[in-house]
């Protein structure tokens, strides 16, 4: 009899812990999904601020110009770092290099260095990673000494 009630309970410990570790899982999935969603709302609102600079007959360029920037180099070279290269292009802003973890994925017609390497000096240097501005900038802050800035300061 007891040892009847002993493995009942036992068989009970083992549902709720597997309970307990599928809802952990779940959690994670829930977790995930929200910072999904944070991001592509990030990402609409700063395209949403891109496209209203453009209809308004702004630029880009405008920044860097008012701001005496004439060399700059894009870090990262995803979707806003080949949008912000190709805005750029015959604007009198070169576009000196391209900094990404990816180099052997990123097909350009300029200079791309990876994380560890040394790179020339430019006017600044525009972060295009929205949600790792912070990491990134505190990485570079030790190897460069010309400005670090994100591209949502630029899309004001």
């Amino acid at each position: 009899m007891k040892k009847m009630g002993l493995l009942k309970l036992a068989g009970l410990g083992g549902c709720v812990a597997a309970l307990s570790f599928h809802e952990k899982g779940r959690n994670k999935k829930l977790q995930e999904r929200e910072e999904n969603e944070r991001k592509m709302t990030q990402y609409y609102r700063f395209l949403n601020r891109w496209l209203i600079l453009k209809q308004k007959g702004d630029s880009v360029i405008d920044f860097f110009r008012e701001n005496n920037y004439k060399t700059i180099a894009i870090y990262g070279y995803a979707e806003f770092g080949q949008r912000l290269h190709d805005e750029l292009r015959g604007s009198g802003v070169e576009v000196k290099y391209i900094i990404d973890k990816n180099v052997d994925r990123v097909w350009a017609d300029i200079d791309v260095y990876g994380l560890d390497e040394q790179y020339p000096e430019v006017d600044v240097i525009i972060v295009t990673a929205l949600f790792y501005y912070e990491e990134i900038e505190d990485e570079l802050l030790d190897r460069v000494k010309y400005p670090i800035i994100s591209i949502e300061d630029v899309i004001i």
